[in-house]
Order: structure tokens, then C-alpha cells, then sequence
């Protein structure tokens, strides 16, 4: 993605959630639901990562605010890496050195490098889902105070309450 590119695409993908690529490209034809998506730029050694999720759609082709007719995944977990805790791309990861990396690449769990990035991510995601959750708990609470938490022992409820 390129700078010009990145400042078009990025607000839509934050908007609605989605990965998009303008292009055929057979990675990511192999993209399936429950894959993990990294939306980044560049080398592995100077990588600008931006989002992350979790894909939840079929390919299909996208035509809002101003995007017109690219291959898109709709994205759910999604998670803005700009500001967060740095992905730790490297020389060591899929696509290594290269100064060109493809448009889309598929990080291998077998390599260290690209297991470290994986493991960074998802638990980014974590932490988002975690805190969507309290907030969603603090919503009820804040419009009802009668909530009764069930579940088993070490689960949270005591901490939930508080």
C-alpha cells in the first residue's frame, strides 16, 4: 500500500471494518473466516502496521465512500494497531529482507518471527475484547444496578462487581 493509497483506503477500512486490497492477488483468494488479517506497509524492518482482525466474510466486492469494486473481507475483533504496543516485524519474519514485499503475504507459524508478530496481535485483541467487555458490563450496571453474574469459581464476577 502505498502512501497515496493508504491515506485513501485507511479511513474506509477503520470505518467499516474491512480489509481490502485493490487487485487480484492469490493470497489473498486464500484468506478463509477465523483467519487472522494484519493491514500493514513495507518492509519487515521499517513495517507500518495499521489494523488487525479477525476475518469474517467471503470476498466480495465493496463500493462505498468512494472505493469502488476492490476485493474486501469484512474484518470482526478489529483492532487499531497505530498508537498500540509496537508488532514486532523483523528481518526473521515471512518475506524476510525483502525491500518489496508482496501485497499480500501469509505470516507462517513455524517461523519464530512471524509467530512473535501472530502472538503480539492476538493478544492486542485480546485485551480490546476484555475491555469491550467491562464496558458493555459497566453499561448495564450504569442502567440497571439488578444484574446477577453467574459462572464458575476464578472467572472474574467478584472483580467484575467491584
Amino acid at each position: 500500500m502505498g502512501a497515496g493509497t493508504a491515506s485513501r483506503y485507511l479511513p474506509v477500512i477503520k470505518k467499516y471494518h474491512v480489509a481490502i486490497i485493490n487487485r487480484e492477488d492469490p493470497v489473498f483468494y486464500r484468506i478463509q473466516k477465523g483467519d487472522l488479517v494484519i493491514i500493514a506497509r513495507g518492509a519487515n524492518w521499517q513495517k507500518q502496521v495499521y489494523f488487525a482482525g479477525i476475518a469474517s466474510s467471503d470476498i466480495y466486492s465493496f463500493s462505498k465512500d468512494g472505493i469502488e469494486g476492490d476485493y474486501t473481507i469484512d474484518l470482526t475483533d478489529f483492532v487499531d494497531l497505530q498508537n498500540g504496543p509496537d508488532i514486532p516485524f523483523n528481518k526473521q519474519c515471512s518475506g524476510g529482507a525483502s525491500r518489496n514485499p508482496g501485497a499480500v503475504y501469509q505470516l507462517q507459524g513455524s517461523n519464530d518471527g512471524d509467530s512473535a508478530v501472530i502472538h503480539a496481535v492476538l493478544s492486542v485483541i485480546k485485551q480490546e475484547k476484555e475491555k469491550m467487555l467491562v464496558e458493555n458490563i459497566k453499561k448495564v450496571l450504569e442502567q440497571s444496578r439488578n444484574l446477577i453474574l453467574t459462572g464458575a469459581p476464578g472467572t472474574g464476577k467478584s472483580f467484575l462487581a467491584k
